[in-house]
């Protein structure tokens, strides 16, 4: 792991974005006042990394990282690994119990473009991904990559199993535990694949040479019987088609005796009506001729006589004449009548007119006596008084005189009498009109009867041509019922006629028929006019060829009994053929034997293969239990406690001889490092006082610092050869304070212990007061407190 760049606000002294580039400083010194915040840079990168600062007892605390007043803090370290760059943020939030730092992010710069991978998304994805990439834990980072104030002497004093663990991580002794967890894991795959090998030849335990042989020699036997059906079907297909034809033929002869012996022929022959048939028409034909000569005749004599309508109506004229002088002389007489009474009823309208008119007066000459009362009747109580204008606040009590209805009464009635009288008269003279109307309009009619009578003949006369009319009309009629008589008797004597040449044609229709149906054995040829002697000649014909066609059937059976029986013996040959071969012929034997010999060569191939697949398991058994019996031993070996303790032993062994040398030159020979008895702690050989050992717990400060950075020295050049795998990544050491305790002597010392580590590619960070030190080292950053906060200045010497 090697620094690029540090990025941090509101983190501890530094409240303001503050940029730390350290490309290009390999070897730095970070210097400045106490309080400045030189250690807080180191802390920045640590809580970049892991989300913990060292110098805190517990890890979870991170609240005070945050600058005092400030709400939240933000770090982002930019650090590659190998030719990988990285960079870690994190951002540290107050809350109401203390802190949190959910928001964290890990990113992968991509080479040869601007843009980042997202490794992590959060802080416990930050923390592992940041463990996996440099192969330390935050424990491991602190004791190894950063030595805080007061940490130098941790790695020396911590208990053997604390070491042990920290090596362990440190040297990626771990692997050999997954060695050891993988060969067990390959020796339980050995052991499955060993069953599942086992399982398999226990299936295949059928594949034998034996059970191959046998196959080959069914196939030989299906071979030899194929070869037989081969031969056998043709004969078999030969024989089912002269069995077929020979079927065929005595079907057909069998077809053909059948219509022999079903002829249908006439009966007897029907010709003999057909002559009567025919003088019957002609008879009805003459008897129509002459009732079509009668009907003519009648219809002449009619038309002769004058249409019996135009008599008829002449004769309804001269009734109607006779009738409206009837009426006209009786409405005369009415007329006579009506005019008399008419002056009666205006006799009587005038007298009651008059009467009216005298009653009337009567009435007005009483009302005029009383006028008081005619007033006071046209009043209510509240009205004004019509004659003085007061108010009428109460009407007085007075009855009206006798005299004055008396007269209203003789008014009324008269003037009802006089309307009636007016009625009467009105009535009268209407009816006279009505009756001088209607006898005026039978005397305009008589005069228009008069009129169309002129010129034509008397009644007696026209009667008389009724008559003659009727006479004809009726003559007429009786012609026309004869006429249909005799037309009637032309159609049915027709009728019989068609029906008896119908029936002679009927005859010779079923004789075709018959012949027809017996066509294509040539019967014999046919007279067509004698019916009787071709159905003779054609039934005499039928019962001779019916014989003939008897004969022929029964050679026809023989010869198919003698073909069934030879059928019979091939099939007879070949179903023993196939049983001798075990199997059942079916329907179609050549199929049946195919499909046999391909079961058996795909039996045969795959006991074949089975043979050869049983042969290769065994040889895979064999490497398998080879294989399981190493892994399972090795298994047992790195499972084993001691061959951890033993690994890290040496590697500690190794790295306290090379801390031993260290530690010896910073002490100018004085000093070297060494191991107690039991190796679990660290002891200090004093060369100078006869190689005396004793604790490192009994060093001094300057002297258990002199040890620790040998230490710290030691790891940082041995760690590549000491791990596995070259697991962990120190390419950095940061070593914070210390150095105030040496003299100048042993500070050269130190100083170019620490020039030598950076000379072989080491990234080496001093935190120090020492002026003389840092004066050594390429690149300084000073560190300056101010009231807003620390700054940090790069300087390059």
């Amino acid at each position: 792991m090697r620094p690029e760049r540090l990025e941090l606000a509101g983190f501890t002294s530094f409240r303001d974005r503050t940029v730390v580039e350290f490309e290009g400083a390999d070897m730095f010194a970070l210097v400045g006042p106490t309080g400045s915040g030189k250690s807080s840079i180191i802390d920045a990168m640590t809580f970049a990394l892991y989300g913990s600062v060292s110098r805190y007892d517990d890890t979870r605390l991170v609240a005070p990282v945050i600058s005092q007043g400030g709400l939240e803090a933000k770090v982002r370290f930019d650090f590659s690994v190998g030719d990988v760059r990285y960079s870690a943020t994190r951002v540290v939030r107050r809350t109401k119990t203390g802190a949190t730092t959910k928001e964290a992010r890990l990113e992968r710069r991509l080479p040869g473009a601007e843009g980042t991978e997202v490794l992590a998304g959060n802080a416990d994805e930050l923390g592992g991904a940041v463990g996996e990439i440099l192969g330390l834990g935050f424990a491991e980072f602190c004791k190894c990559v950063v030595l805080p104030q007061g940490e130098f002497a941790r790695f020396l004093h911590d208990k053997p199993r604390v070491r042990q663990d920290v090596l362990v991580g440190l040297l990626d002794l771990r692997v050999y535990d997954e060695m050891g967890q993988r060969a067990r894991r390959r020796a339980s795959e050995s052991e499955h694949e060993i069953k599942v090998i086992d399982d398999r030849l226990a299936r295949l335990a059928a594949a034998t040479p034996a059970n191959l042989a046998a196959l080959d020699a069914r196939i030989d036997c299906l071979e030899e019987l194929r070869e037989r059906v081969d031969d056998i079907e043709p004969r078999l297909a030969d024989l089912a088609e002269t069995m077929r034809r020979l079927e065929h033929e005595a079907a057909e002869a069998q077809r053909d005796i059948d219509a022999l012996c079903g002829l249908v022929l006439p009966a007897a022959p029907a010709g003999r009506g057909v002559g009567d048939a025919g003088e019957a028409f002609a008879a009805a034909l003459a008897a129509v001729s002459t009732a079509e000569e009668h009907e003519q005749a009648s219809r002449t004599a009619l038309d002769a006589v004058p249409p019996r309508a135009e008599s008829e109506h002449l004769l309804r004229l001269h009734t109607e004449l006779r009738s409206v002088r009837e009426e006209a002389g009786k409405g005369a007489a009415v007329l006579a009548q009506l005019e008399a009474r008419a002056g009666d009823a205006e006799r009587t309208r005038d007298e009651a007119e008059a009467a009216a008119e005298r009653t009337a007066e009567a009435y007005e000459a009483v009302l005029r006596q009383d006028l008081a009362h005619t007033l006071r009747a046209g009043i209510e109580a509240g009205d004004m008084c019509p004659v003085c204008g007061a108010r009428v606040d109460e009407l007085p009590a007075s009855d009206a005189p006798e005299e004055l209805a008396v007269a209203k009464r003789a008014r009324a009635a008269a003037a009802e009498a006089a309307r009636h009288a007016a009625r009467a008269c009105n009535d009268a003279g209407v009816s006279v009109e009505r009756a001088r109307s209607e006898a005026e309009q039978a005397a305009r009619r008589a005069e228009e009867i008069g009129a169309q009578l002129a010129d034509t003949p008397d009644e007696e006369t026209l009667h008389g041509r009724v008559s003659a009319r009727v006479e004809a009309e009726k003559a007429l009629h009786e012609a026309a019922g004869i006429l249909e008589s005799a037309r009637t008797a032309r159609d049915a004597a027709e009728a019989d006629l068609t029906a008896a040449k119908a029936g002679v044609t009927a005859a010779w229709a079923v004789f075709d028929a018959a012949r027809d149906s017996v066509a294509r054995l040539v019967p014999p040829p046919v007279d067509r006019d004698d019916l009787g002697a071709a159905c003779t000649a054609l039934a005499a014909w039928s019962q001779h060829t019916a014989g003939s066609l008897r004969e022929s059937a029964e050679r026809i059976r023989r010869d198919v009994e003698r073909v069934a029986a030879a059928r019979e013996n091939l099939v007879t040959e070949l179903r023993e053929a196939c049983a001798d071969a075990g199997l059942t012929p079916g329907a179609r034997p050549r199929d049946t034997c195919v499909e046999a010999l391909t079961e058996a060569r795909m039996q045969r191939d795959s006991i074949s293969d089975q043979i050869e697949e049983a042969e290769r398991l065994r040889t895979t058994r064999a490497t398998a239990v080879e294989a399981q019996a190493v892994a399972a031993s090795l298994g047992r070996l790195l499972g084993s406690k001691a061959f951890e303790k033993w690994l890290v032993d040496a590697a500690l062994a190794r790295l306290v001889a090379a801390a031993a040398g260290v530690l010896r030159r910073l002490t100018n020979g004085q000093y070297s490092l060494a191991r107690d008895e039991r190796g679990d702690n660290f002891t200090v050989i004093d060369h100078q006082n006869a190689d005396e050992a004793r604790s490192a717990r009994t060093l001094s400060g300057g002297e258990t610092f002199l040890a620790s950075l040998a230490l710290a020295l030691a790891l940082a050049e041995e760690i590549r050869g000491l791990a596995a795998g070259g697991s962990a990544k120190l390419e950095s050491l940061f070593l914070d304070e210390g150095f105030g305790t040496l003299d100048s002597e042993t500070l050269d010392v130190v100083a170019a212990a620490i020039e030598e580590l950076g000379a072989q590619g080491t990234v080496v960070g001093l935190v120090t007061h020492v002026r003389e030190l840092a004066e050594r080292v390429p690149v300084r950053f000073e560190v300056e407190a101010g009231l807003d906060g620390s700054r940090v200045r790069r300087v390059d010497t």
